[in-house]
């Protein structure tokens, strides 16, 4: 490098002083809302997170709030990339993006530097029973002959279809079982492309069994999938989402996953379970005659089967409530109760009581509030891993709850009783948890588990409420959880309490999230409300309340609503929350924070591309000062992401001008705000080289940039971009997008180009 190089970029003419500067940006990261962190609610005496709300009418509208109308956004680092992950991958709130032709979209990192996109680990599989259970599905014999033919297929379908298990027989019929493998993707990433840059985990001769989750499995990534299997001589079942439409594009490969006929699995596991039970069965080896054994197990069988309150529930998935049914009716064989079902019809609330209340079993001494405290935790934190229920468990029992309870002494604590065996009985816990997950988590034997539990604490302890709340309001506050995926479990938690106590929740917890100082806690209760959106019942109230809070004098409030309309709620009338996020946008109390471009990029990333090109043109060419700076902002926040898995370095925004020579003329506009600014100078510089350096390999792209560039690389911007440009050949010395376009804006070519 050059002392030249070395020395920094030339000033330009025309720039502020400060923006020559360039490596300091004066305003708000588009990718975070950096500022120094801010205190959380604190709660009052009485154990309230903050102050009861006053300043609303019967109706539940907000009539102002004189310390939010003067108080001003103050920005906490929060990772918009990291928090639409986290939402993407939740399963307690669907959240699936829809496009107009139907297709369903994962939206990701552009991940154009050539790093990892996860760690790929691989563990056994360990359910043998499994095989041994197995009921065929439909198509079954198809989806073999494709797996043996290809090496690769693809099963997507509604969960609890029996998907895995079916993955699992597949792989059995071409490897010998102890050589079956299960992929995870460490630390939440991606694992289609994690697996597609790590292709050396695949050992010859072995199986694997790959879930991505709601990730689509494109065309490109099923090619580099199978060419991997191929080369490596391994067989590989994706249990994923169905991405493509049309005449069969994916050669026979991609399967719909229909359940197996429930009854038969029912019946299945019914007499194993049953041949166990006669083996052990003290009635067998008492009575002369046996008063247990096969008949007697052929007659049960075939009661339960005939039995009209059991026939509807074998009707529809998911397949693992049908084995759970199975488990608790051959605990009835004996029973001399008449009604099969008993408690079964309100199990989930009997469950919800037992892990509140008692030690796990019949005759157990009651649980502690150690052992009471993480069994909520687990439950809070369905699929989230270990860490998280252990350490929100640890802060329900030794900071929230010694807050409001009267101990004379304290309540015993003993290291090697606190084992997961120990603290949640097994029937709490699913079939498919195994100690092969990495990272262990907390998987309930069904989420509405968690929805039950969440019901009987909030009716049927009305003691517990107020530790509730508080106890979530800290979970956002501890520095040791803050991770997105548990700020987001937080706030769909507090959504799920509102649909409980909607008056309640909402002026004890949420309306002081949405006035806090912090942007974590406004992002939560904006989360919060969405989660309580998807409920029929409050779509209304929800969105008139959200409507108050862009219409209420606070800036504060005003922020939070920008913020839930990049939710579901503003998904639910795109053109709308667009209008809305205009008129917050023209406020000069949120032109210094990104509420609104998060919104509006998360929009456009759920399936509203054309109408959100359409509010940037206006923005850009807007009288605001402000709605300029937040389309800048929309563009930087939404450079780093492509369209999906198989679509890597392909910037969902260059896919938008592909299609569009007018979003090509509005990019080069945003790009040349964006790098004469001194908030978005540093991030926007190095944003165009992730886009240039991606175009390597895709001819469409490259032809795009090369265009792009020669709109931007003249006038003010030329000795930037020869400064630039010279840093990056440096740096990508094998990039021929790079070479050609610092080629053409050296000799002048650029100059004229458009």
């Amino acid at each position: 490098m050059t002392a030249e190089d070395a020395a920094g970029p030339p000033p330009e003419e025309g720039v502020a002083a400060d923006a020559q500067a360039d490596p300091v940006d004066s305003g708000p990261d588009p990718q975070t809302d950096e500022a120094p962190p801010a205190a959380p609610p604190k709660p009052d005496g009485g154990g309230r997170p903050v102050k009861e709300d006053r300043g609303k009418d019967d109706r539940g509208k907000d009539t102002g709030d004189v310390a939010a109308t003067d108080a001003q956004p103050s920005e906490e680092t929060l990772d918009f990339d990291a928090n639409v992950s986290a939402r993407q991958d939740s399963l307690i709130v669907h959240r699936g993006a829809v496009t107009g032709d139907g297709l369903s979209v994962y939206v990701e990192n552009l991940n154009a530097d050539g790093r990892p996109a996860a760690k790929i680990r691989v563990s056994s599989f360990t359910q043998e029973r499994v095989l041994e259970l197995h009921e065929d599905v439909p198509r079954q014999s198809d989806m073999a002959r494709s797996l043996k033919e290809h090496r690769v297929v693809v099963l997507w379908g509604r969960p609890g279809s029996g998907r895995r298990s079916t993955a699992a027989v597949l792989l059995a019929e071409h490897v010998v079982r102890y050589q079956i493998r299960v992929l995870h993707a460490e630390g939440g990433g991606d694992p289609l492309q994690a697996l597609c840059e790590q292709p050396e985990k695949l050992a010859e001769g072995h199986g694997y069994l790959l879930d991505a989750g709601g990730r689509p499995v494109t065309p490109e990534l099923l090619d580099r999938l199978v060419q991997s299997a191929a080369d490596r001589r391994a067989y590989l079942v994706v249990i994923g989402t169905r991405a493509w439409a049309g005449a069969d594009p994916l050669r026979g490969q991609v399967f719909e996953h229909l359940p197996p006929y429930l009854r038969a699995v029912l019946r299945r596991h019914l007499i194993a379970l049953l041949s166990d039970h006669v083996d052990g069965c003290p009635q067998a080896r008492r009575e002369e005659p046996p008063a247990c054994d096969a008949t007697v197990v052929d007659q049960y069988v075939a009661r339960v089967l005939d039995d009209r309150e059991v026939q509807p529930l074998v009707k529809v998935p998911p397949v693992e409530q049908v084995v759970e049914l199975a488990r608790y009716l051959a605990g009835k064989i004996h029973s001399e109760d008449p009604d099969l079902l008993g408690i079964w019809r309100d199990r989930m609330r009997h469950l919800a009581r037992r892990m509140l209340s008692e030690g796990g079993s019949e005759g157990s001494t009651p649980a502690t509030p150690h052992v009471q405290s993480f069994r909520m935790a687990y439950a809070m934190f369905h699929m989230h891993p270990l860490a998280d229920a252990f350490t929100a468990g640890e802060v329900l029992s030794t900071e929230i709850l010694p807050l409001f309870e009267t101990r004379d002494t304290a309540p015993p604590n003993h290291v090697f009783n606190r084992d997961l065996a120990r603290l949640v009985p097994a029937d709490m816990r699913s079939a498919e948890d195994t100690e092969a997950d990495s990272p262990r988590r907390a998987h309930l034997v069904d989420v509405n588990l968690l929805h039950a539990l969440l019901e009987v604490a909030w009716h049927e302890y009305d003691s517990l409420r107020r530790p509730l709340l508080n106890w979530l309001t800290a979970l956002l506050g501890r520095s040791d959880l803050g991770l997105e995926r548990v700020r987001v479990r937080v706030a769909e938690i507090a959504g799920i309490l509102l649909r409980h106590d909607v008056d309640g929740v909402y002026r004890q917890l949420i309306r002081p999230w949405a006035t806090g100082r912090s942007a974590v806690y406004r992002q939560c209760a904006a989360v919060a409300m969405e989660a309580a959106f998807v409920d029929e019942e409050l779509r209304d109230r929800v969105a008139g309340q959200v409507r108050d809070w862009a219409h209420s004098p606070g800036s504060l409030l005003q922020d939070s609503a920008a913020r839930a309309y990049g939710t579901q709620i503003g998904l639910a009338d795109v053109p709308a929350a667009l209008r809305q996020l205009t008129v917050l946008g023209g406020r000069p109390e949120l032109a210094a924070g990104s509420s609104v471009a998060f919104s509006t990029a998360w929009l456009f990333l759920h399936g509203a591309g054309d109408p959100v090109i359409e509010q940037l043109r206006d923005w850009l060419g807007a009288s605001s000062d402000h709605l300029p700076r937040h389309a800048v902002r929309t563009m930087i926040t939404l450079g780093r992401f492509s369209s999906g898995p198989g679509r890597q370095g392909r910037p969902a925004l260059a896919e938008q001008a592909l299609r569009d020579e007018e979003v090509l003329q509005l990019l080069a506009e945003l790009w040349k705000r964006a790098m004469l600014s001194a908030e978005t100078s540093t991030r926007a510089w190095d944003l165009l080289r992730q886009w240039l350096v991606a175009a390597d390999g895709h001819e469409d792209l490259a032809a795009l940039f090369e265009t792009l560039a020669a709109r931007l690389f003249s006038g003010l911007l030329r000795p930037r971009a020869l400064w630039h440009l010279r840093v990056w050949r440096l740096r990508h010395p094998t990039s021929q997008t790079l070479q050609r376009i610092e080629q053409a804006v050296r000799t002048g070519s650029a100059s004229h180009g458009g």
